[in-house]
C-alpha cells in the first residue's frame, strides 16, 4: 500500500513538472509559453465573480442558507474530474447523486422551504403580510408540473396544465391592466412577454380590445389550446387582428412544427399575413432572450444547457432595438386605435 502511493505521489509530481516545464517553454521569440496565461489578478477576479454569478443564483431562487457548502464543493470538484461524454448514459454514474435528478430534487426542496414559510406565516400571519405582503417568490408547484410535462405523450394533462397558467396569468395581466386605466383613463396596450409570459401576450389580444399589439419572446399560442382530440392538440387558429412580433431562438425555431404546443406559431410563420413579423436569432438558446443571461450566465446556460455564442449584452442590445423599431414601424391607423 505504501508503495502504491508513493507511485501516486510519484505521478502527480511528474505531471506537475511536465506542466511546469510546458508553461516555461521558449516560443520562437524568445517569450516564454507562460507569458500568455491569464494573471493571477485575472484568475482572482474571475473566480471571485463566478462565486458572484452563483450566489446570485442561490439568492434568486430562495435556495437559503442551509444548504451544505462543502458538498456543493464536493459536486463542482467531482463534475470538473468527470470523464467521458455527457451524452453518454454512463456519464452520470460518476456521481454521488444522479445530476438526471436535479429538477426533482430542486423542486422538493423549493416546496418544502415554501411550505415551511408558509407554515411560519400563518403562525405570525399579521407580521408576515405587513412585511412580505409585496413580497414573491418562485413557485415549486410550477416547477414540478413544468418538470413533468410532456405534450407528446399526455396531451390532455398538459392541455390541463396550460389552461390553469393561462388563466393565473392573464388573470394578473387583466388586474394590472385595469388597474392602471382605472388611475390614469383608456389606454391602448402592446403586451410583451418571455416564454409563457409571451404566451399570455398572445392571449391579451384574443381578451381585450384594448390591446393593439404583441411581442412575444418564444412562446408558444397556448391560450389557443382549447382540447384535445385524437391524440393532438385542438387550436383556435383564427388570425389575430392587431399586429404580432414573434421572436424566436435556436432553441424553439427549428421544432416550430415538431411541437405540438407550436402549432398556431409555425401556421402564423408561412401564412404571409402582413400582421406578422417574425424574428429568429442564432447562436442563442431560450434564457438569450431574457435578462438572466446577463444577471446570471451561468445559471442561464445551465437551464439551456450550454453557454450561447453570443455576447448577452449585445444581444439583449439588438433585441430592444428591433422590439423599440417595430413598434415605431406600427402603421399609425393601429397607433391610434381606441376600441
Amino acid at each position: 500500500m505504501k508503495a502504491r502511493k508513493f507511485l501516486i505521489v510519484a505521478l502527480a509530481l511528474s505531471m506537475a513538472t511536465v506542466a511546469c516545464s510546458q508553461n516555461n517553454a521558449k516560443l520562437p521569440d524568445g517569450s516564454s509559453a507562460k507569458d500568455y496565461l491569464p494573471t493571477k489578478g485575472q484568475v482572482d477576479s474571475v473566480s471571485y465573480l463566478l462565486g458572484i454569478n452563483f450566489g446570485s443564483f442561490l439568492k434568486s431562487y430562495n435556495f437559503g442558507g442551509d444548504l451544505n457548502y462543502a458538498l456543493m464543493k464536493q459536486g463542482m470538484t467531482d463534475f470538473l474530474k468527470a470523464e467521458g461524454d455527457q451524452t453518454d448514459t454512463n456519464f452520470v454514474k460518476q456521481f454521488k447523486v444522479n445530476p438526471e435528478l436535479m429538477n426533482d430534487l430542486f423542486n422538493d426542496f423549493l416546496e418544502k422551504k415554501s411550505e415551511y414559510e408558509s407554515i411560519l406565516a400563518k403562525a405570525e400571519e399579521s407580521k408576515f403580510f405587513d412585511e412580505n405582503g409585496k413580497k414573491s417568490g418562485p413557485s415549486g408547484l410550477f416547477f414540478k408540473e413544468q418538470a413533468a410535462l410532456r405534450p407528446d405523450k399526455s396531451p390532455e394533462e398538459a392541455c390541463e396544465i396550460f389552461q390553469k397558467w393561462m388563466d393565473i396569468r392573464t388573470g394578473d395581466l387583466n388586474a394590472v391592466m385595469d388597474d392602471y386605466i382605472a388611475r390614469n383613463g383608456a389606454t391602448r396596450f402592446i403586451a410583451e412577454g418571455h416564454s409563457l409570459g409571451g404566451s399570455a401576450a398572445y392571449a391579451m389580444a384574443r381578451i381585450r380590445k384594448d390591446v393593439i399589439g404583441v411581442i412575444a419572446l418564444e412562446s408558444p399560442c397556448m391560450y389557443d389550446i382549447k382540447g384535445v382530440e385524437n391524440g393532438a392538440f385542438v387550436f383556435d387558429d383564427s388570425d389575430y387582428d392587431v399586429p404580432v412580433l414573434s421572436v424566436y431562438s435556436d432553441a424553439a425555431y427549428p421544432n416550430l412544427k415538431v411541437w405540438g404546443q407550436y402549432r398556431n406559431n409555425a401556421k402564423f410563420l408561412e401564412s404571409g399575413n402582413p400582421l406578422y413579423t417574425n424574428i429568429h436569432y442564432e447562436n442563442i438558446g431560450h434564457m438569450g432572450l431574457c435578462d438572466l443571461s446577463l444577471a446570471s450566465p451561468v445559471f442561464a446556460a445551465v437551464m439551456d444547457k450550454g453557454f450561447q455564442k453570443v455576447k448577452a449584452r449585445d444581444m439583449l442590445t439588438r433585441l430592444n432595438e428591433d422590439c423599440l423599431a417595430w413598434v415605431r414601424s406600427l402603421p399609425e391607423e393601429v397607433k391610434e386605435k381606441s376600441e
